[in-house]
């Protein structure tokens, strides 16, 4: 079951222009690992993947949180940090911090931040002319470190192809 933090980020990502870079098909259960066109990201074993034509909803029984991936394309060229500082206005608005992280074949960035009682963790990665969205969300009060840390393991073996 999504819950309400999930269903704002559903609503936030419901405005982006979302690209056709999956090699999923709509409704398709993904387990393993979730392969794209130009980036792979594993996905641990008690997870299953699901894709909308949109976006991956990445879920598990019992999970407190919401955990999407969606994707954007560029024209005229390759990702750069300026426009993911563009992506990213919304949580910088909401005193949010843009952090680089290393990753080969690409740029990456991430924030962690509360707002009104959520707690949101959210990474860019720009891979040639998309950029590859990952968010997880959960109200504070029901934040489960151990989830948390199965997110992150997850996240840190994102990899452009």
């Amino acid at each position: 079951m999504v819950s309400k933090a999930g269903v704002r980020v559903l609503a936030a990502l419901a405005v982006l222009v979302v690209s056709g870079c999956s090699t999923a098909f709509k409704g398709e259960v993904l387990t393993g690992e979730i392969v794209a066109d130009d980036w792979r990201m594993p996905i641990a074993p008690a997870y299953d993947a699901f894709f909308d034509d949109t976006l991956y909803s990445i879920q598990r029984e019992g999970m407190v949180g919401a955990f999407q991936i969606s994707t954007v394309s560029k024209t005229g060229g390759a990702v750069t940090e300026a426009d993911i500082n563009k992506m990213a206005e919304p949580f910088i608005r909401r005193r949010a911090t843009l952090e680089s992280m290393p990753m080969a074949d690409g740029i990456a960035y991430r924030t962690v931040f509360s707002d009104t009682g959520v707690h949101w963790r959210a990474w860019y990665f720009g891979v040639d002319n998309t950029v590859v969205f990952v968010t997880y969300s959960a109200y504070e009060r029901e934040l489960n470190r151990a989830e948390l840390d199965e997110i992150e393991s997850m996240v840190a073996r994102f990899r452009a192809t």
